[in-house]
Parts: C-alpha cells; structure tokens; sequence
C-alpha cells in the first residue's frame, strides 16, 4: 500500500551560499522546536525524501530558514527551489496543528436566498478575508460577491443547504448593470 503524503510547505529560492532554503509553511507548528527531521520533495513523480539539518522558524511561525544534509550549496539546491515540502499524512499529528474546518467553506454548494424568497444562486465560493467572509455566487451570467456579516444572515438552514440573507440594497444591481458610460468633453 503506497504511504500518503500532504503538502505543509514551500521551499523558496537558495538562501546563501549553504543550500540553506527561505521556506512558508501551510500548516500551523505544534512547537517550533519540534520540526519535522525528514520531509519529501514531489521529483519526477515520486516524493523523496530530504533529511532536516536544521530549521529555524520565525516569530510568526509561518516562515523560516532549512537546510537539508543532501544539500551542501546553492547550486545543488536549484533543483529544489521553490518546490512544494511534503509530510507522511501518518506523522501529520506529530508536529502540525489540526486543521480547523473552515466554517464559511462548509457553505460551498448551498443555494443563496433573499429575504424574500427569491432564489439567487448556489454559493460557489466563500471568500474568508480579514474583514468578513464574501459568499459568491453567479446570477445571471454575473459572478456576485455579498458580505457574509452576522446582521445580513436570516438563516442558514445546514439539512436544506440553505442560506437565506438580508441582501443590501443594490448590491445585486451594482454587479449586474452593464450601463455605458459616455464620454463627454
């Protein structure tokens, strides 16, 4: 039975002279303290694998510096940069924080309504960006983006897949009016 692999980072380009590598992970450490000591790199269709010499992580635990021992200068580490980094799905819980299920992506595939009943589309994108969360959806041949806010949600119904909003006047029209402007001098 062949191992499964998911993907907990990317290597950037050769830092240094070293083959030391800039790197971002995916996925949120356990302790920094406690890097993986061997991750894979997807080459020619097969994860192989690379022993960790040393990693060091920043404050914000997103980013960091690694050095693999199969790597000893910049040009043997070519072949790597900017590659995806790879863990044994089975070791994922040794060093990785469980990833949350988003709950705004769970809504992917629910049919939209308005207020009023009228149907406006199924939800095919949730957009979870620092200010709210934006349910897309596309109406009419128009990809139409409404805030996700607490005070516009009536009702999200999880056994229909239904989610009925409070859709703010003119939202859709603004998305939607393909008025031409003409141009005076």
């Amino acid at each position: 039975m062949a191992e499964s692999f998911i993907s907990v980072g990317t290597l950037g380009k050769p830092h240094g002279i070293s083959g030391a590598f800039r790197f971002s992970l995916s996925l949120e450490l356990k302790d920094a303290d406690n890097f993986p000591k061997v991750l894979f790199i997807d080459q020619k269709g097969s994860p192989l694998p690379y022993f960790v010499a040393s990693a060091v992580v920043n404050a914000n635990g997103e980013e960091g510096i690694i050095s693999f021992e199969e790597v000893t200068s910049r040009e043997a580490g070519r072949s790597i940069a900017n590659c995806e980094f790879l863990l044994k799905e089975k070791d994922l819980d040794k060093y990785f924080e469980e990833e949350e299920e988003d709950e705004w992506q769970a809504l992917i595939g629910y049919t939209l309504k308005g207020e009023d009943g009228t149907v406006l589309g199924e939800i095919t994108d949730v957009i979870d960006n620092t200010i709210q969360p934006v349910a897309v959806f596309t109406l009419n041949g128009h990809e139409i983006m409404v805030p996700l806010a607490e005070e516009l949600i009536v009702e999200i119904d999880d056994e229909k897949e239904l989610v009925i909003i409070r859709v703010p006047e003119g939202l859709i029209e603004a998305y939607t009016q393909t008025g031409e402007f003409d141009d005076e001098d």
